[in-house]
């Protein structure tokens, strides 16, 4: 992960606040996701066996997840010289990738101190599965830099689908 976020700082794709920003959005993405899991875990926790696995790792924890994380992707603060369409995609994409290394790094903190026999699986699984998921979440907003659509949810949709069967397969 530092080694990603030293070769984006160098390649001057990611600005130092556009880094700075994406370092705490992970952080503040984990602390918004797991305060509204801990809401609806006890809510979701009726549903047993196959239904409940697939209530909470679509619902509980890849909706949310995903969710909180566009909504911080949104608000990416961008270079003044990233303004060309090419330009600020790049940057746009490259400061999500940040965020879900970022939050994948805070996430799995939270996992090692609950279970530190799981660190070395989710540091393999999770890492890559949060950075490429929250790149793919965030394509639902990369219209901005074209004359598309603003908004397509079609991106959310399979980041959340792709990120619930993960979660599924590790919970079986």
């Amino acid at each position: 992960r530092s080694i990603w976020y030293v070769y984006a700082f160098g390649k001057k794709t990611l600005a130092a606040p556009s880094m700075l920003y994406s370092f705490f959005a992970g952080l503040a993405a984990v602390a918004v996701a797991s305060i509204f899991q801990s809401f609806l875990d006890p809510v979701f926790s009726l549903f047993s066996g196959v239904p409940g696995l697939l209530v909470r790792s679509f619902i509980v924890s890849a909706l949310i997840e995903e969710s909180v994380r566009l909504v911080l992707v949104r608000f990416l603060p961008l270079r003044a010289d990233s303004r060309s369409a090419s330009a600020g995609l790049r940057a746009f994409l490259a400061g999500a990738v940040a965020i879900g290394f970022s939050f994948a790094a805070f996430e799995n903190i939270i996992y090692a101190i609950r279970n530190p026999s799981s660190l070395i699986l989710r540091s393999l699984t999770s890492v890559p599965l949060h950075a490429s998921i929250t790149l793919v979440c965030s394509m639902s907003l990369a219209g901005r830099f074209s004359l598309r659509r603003p908004f397509s949810p079609f991106y959310l949709v399979v980041s959340i689908v792709l990120h619930g069967i993960y979660n599924a397969c590790m919970r079986s």
